[in-house]
């Protein structure tokens, strides 16, 4: 088994598009949380490659009593991530968002296509069969036929009690619950409150990214120069700057989609946006495969 007993970590495993570089900037206000450089480092997935002692790295400057931060929405498109956590370390907590399937592919298509480069593929080419190209890898994703629960339902078989999900809908409704019953989860002391917790939704779909830049922190060679170089806190300070463009109060605005498009996302996901849709009737934030309600 290939874990590292000094150091103790959680993994939020996505799913892209659901808040989870807002959550990634509240983790880095939290103490008892330690933020490595990179938002993302994809280790389970696309850089898993690089090896232990490389990944173990990114978390050498953790202190005593701290818990490691691993966010990477890319090891919700990839299975493979699911069975390297596991043999790394079963017990690992891992922090799953969730939000209807049909609105979610639109909005990852439109992330996507902000950071993208060339010939742009069509939406039902997006959705049936396209190669993500991410850190460097490539990570091929066809979303027919169940694929978001699917997703789900493997990270919930295999993490049983130590798997928290919150519907994307908890950012609107009580953000400052979702951070509290993740503090909770992770066995942190609470950090925020009413008083203390920014309320703003980073990386909007919405947002006009620069290209340039966007391109450079797609280069996997680019981000592990910088984190050799640079001091964490001034990258982190750097990322936090870029991703404030598009930053917006509360839910960010969907962008415009043919009714065509519309219709066909409807259609492939319907199956999916119905069974979310039963799995959050109780409660918006959920512990373990049984989903017991975490508010």
């Amino acid at each position: 088994m290939m874990n590292m007993p000094q150091q103790r970590l959680f993994i939020l495993a996505g799913m892209p598009r659901t808040a989870t570089t807002f959550l990634y900037q509240r983790f880095q206000e939290h103490p008892a949380i330690f933020c490595p450089y990179r938002k993302e480092t994809n280790f389970f997935s696309v850089n898993y490659h690089k090896g232990p002692a490389w990944y173990r790295k990114l978390y050498d400057d953790m202190a005593d009593g701290q818990i490691g931060a691993d966010v990477s929405p890319a090891y919700f498109l990839d299975e493979l991530a699911i069975d390297r956590i596991h043999a790394f370390e079963p017990r690992t907590p891992v922090i799953l968002g969730v939000r209807p399937a049909s609105e979610w592919a639109l909005s990852w298509y439109t992330q996507v296509l902000s950071n993208h480069l060339g010939a742009k593929p069509s939406f039902e080419e997006f959705v049936t069969g396209y190669t993500l190209r991410i850190s460097g890898g490539d990570i091929w994703q066809d979303f027919r036929n169940g694929f978001v629960r699917r997703m789900i339902d493997r990270y919930r078989d295999d993490f049983g009690d130590n798997i928290l999900l919150y519907h994307y809908r908890a950012l609107r409704e009580d953000p400052l619950a979702l951070i509290n019953g993740i503090e909770s989860f992770l066995g942190v002391p609470q950090q925020f409150s009413e008083d203390n917790l920014t309320n703003e939704i980073v990386n909007a779909g919405t947002r006009r990214n620069i290209g340039f830049i966007a391109y450079l922190l797609s280069q996997e060679k680019f981000v592990d120069f910088v984190g050799r170089l640079v001091p964490r806190q001034l990258v982190q300070a750097a990322r936090n700057a870029y991703v404030s463009l598009g930053t917006t109060k509360g839910m960010a605005e969907r962008p415009s989609f043919t009714e065509e498009e519309i219709a066909f996302t409807k259609q492939i996901f319907a199956e999916d946006d119905r069974w979310i849709e039963t799995l959050f009737a109780e409660s918006s934030i959920q512990l373990g495969s049984s989903g017991s309600s975490a508010t």
